[in-house]
């Protein structure tokens, strides 16, 4: 049986469409792209994120979608988006309003990023390069930057807890917990994980030791948030040598 010529272009031009259509969502979802690429404007570098836990509790730090900028190894700056970091995977999370999709931002092109907290406090969070770290890239909040720098690393882990239903109905043993833990760095020594308290500041300088212990019972310094730990810091930076 003759096939019409008029099916066969009809056949072909359909054909073609699908073909072209595949590569741009190809494109759209998997395609590298480079910091060199974002100052030409285009897309930001990331993947599509689909990770989703069971678990009780949190993978992320809010609730809710946030208002931040975010800026690029190579200093583009992008602002007005709406993220969510992942504590989990350590890993910023971008939702894509044009698409709908969720993207999983390239942490190697990453230098820095803002966020709302829960509490409505502007979030700083800046990429540091742990080189003894299995993740080598870490984001850390910027708390207090002076003389003295605090940052805090915000991760989520997974613990054992007593057996309860997911919301799909499966038994489920663990749950998802968010730790917090505290960095300081110094000038030329680059920073140290540390637990806040006077017991730490009279170690690290010790021959300030009863300038400390002074400044301690003067301001009546404790650590029981971070507004306590930033004014203790921002305190002890004076009294401490160049």
């Amino acid at each position: 049986m003759r096939i019409p010529l008029k099916t066969i272009l009809s056949y072909f031009v359909l054909l073609l469409s699908i073909s072209v259509t595949a590569q741009d969502f190809q494109y759209f979802q998997w395609k590298k792209l480079t910091t060199e690429s974002n100052t030409l404007k285009y897309k930001l570098p990331g993947n599509l994120y689909l990770f989703r836990s069971a678990l009780r509790g949190s993978e992320f730090t809010t609730n809710d979608w946030s208002k931040g900028y975010l800026i690029l190894q190579n200093g583009d700056r992008y602002d007005s988006l709406s993220l969510r970091y992942n504590s989990f995977l350590e890993e910023l999370i971008m939702f894509n309003k044009e698409t709908g999709a969720l993207i999983m931002l390239d942490k190697y092109a990453l230098s820095e990023f803002s966020m709302v907290g829960e509490n409505g406090e502007t979030q700083i969070f800046r990429k540091i390069h742990f080189e003894k770290s299995p993740k080598k890239d870490i984001f850390l909040r910027i708390l207090y930057e002076g003389k003295l720098t605090l940052m805090l690393r915000y991760k989520t882990i997974e613990l054992a807890t007593s057996v309860y239903h997911d919301a799909s109905g499966l038994l489920r043993s663990s749950e998802l917990f968010l730790t917090e833990t505290y960095y300081l760095g110094l000038p030329g020594k680059g920073l140290i994980k540390f637990t806040p308290g006077r017991r730490f500041f009279i170690a690290l300088f010790p021959g300030q030791k009863k300038a400390i212990k002074k400044l301690h019972r003067q301001n009546r310094l404790r650590y029981k948030s971070n507004e306590n730990i930033i004014k203790a810091v921002s305190l002890i930076e004076t009294i401490i040598p160049d």
